[in-house]
């Protein structure tokens, strides 16, 4: 009977340092092997995200400064309303026509529809991640029809992406005319944030992979066609206040 006690005691004993030690020491194991998994798993990650990184960083550097300016050009991150009216002034006086009023109102772009401009076909699921604003432009301009047609001629050549909507045109004298024109021209959507931590590398991974820089855009000859209409409007320097006194004659 005696032993029989004891073999119980050593049983339940057995069970109890089974149940409260040994069962959370394995518990703990499988999470210390989990960990390791995962620490693996970013140590592959941020290899490939650095090589990632690294890949498109030599790209970007590969771009010829002055192909960045372009490019800067053909979809700017701000409709830049004083560089529009430089723009169409030139382009209409050079032309022989009269630039009367230009008025741009911006506009968000509807994200189900590519730009004109688009140098190749694009899939419906990157159509509607296009990441760009239209500007609305509304001008009038007054001249023969034949410069007219010389001056749309050189939008259509224009770097800065101008499509026309509309003409509406009425008669003045000595086969002068007066133009009202819709068009619309685009920018580059602000960036939205995205909310990655600095941890998240698995998404930081996916956002890495997404990204594409086409070395070969610069060579397309349609790019290389484009001219570039724009200047820089220079302010002389006014003088202000009395002459120096000392300054040598």
């Amino acid at each position: 009977m005696v032993k029989v006690i004891i073999v119980f005691v050593f049983l339940l004993a057995a069970i109890l340092i089974f149940g409260l030690w040994t069962v959370p020491l394995v518990g703990k194991i499988k999470d210390l092997r989990n960990q390791k998994s995962e620490v693996e798993n970013v140590l592959v990650n941020s290899r490939q995200i650095r090589n990632l990184r690294d890949d498109l960083i030599g790209k970007y550097n590969n771009i010829a400064s002055l192909d960045l300016e372009r490019l800067k050009k053909l979809l700017p991150t701000k409709t830049n309303d004083g560089g529009l009216i430089v723009q169409f002034d030139n382009l209409t006086r050079s032309r022989g026509l009269i630039l009367k009023s230009l008025a741009v109102t911006e506009k968000e772009s509807p994200q189900n529809k590519a730009p004109a401009f688009a140098l190749s076909e694009t899939s419906p699921k990157e159509k509607q991640e296009t990441g760009y604003q239209e500007a609305e432009l509304n001008f009038k301009v007054a001249g023969s029809y034949e410069n007219l047609l010389a001056f749309l001629g050189d939008l259509e050549k224009s770097l800065r992406m101008i499509d026309i909507d509309s003409i509406v045109f009425s008669a003045g004298n000595k086969d002068i005319y007066e133009f009202n024109i819709k068009a619309r021209t685009y920018v580059l959507a602000p960036a939205e944030k995205s909310g990655v931590e600095a941890t998240d590398l698995l998404t930081i991974f996916g956002l890495l992979r997404k990204t594409e820089i086409d070395e070969l855009f610069f060579q397309n000859s349609v790019l290389s066609s484009l001219q570039d209409f724009s200047s820089e409007l220079k302010i002389a320097e006014i003088q202000t206040g009395r002459p120096n006194p000392f300054s040598p004659i």
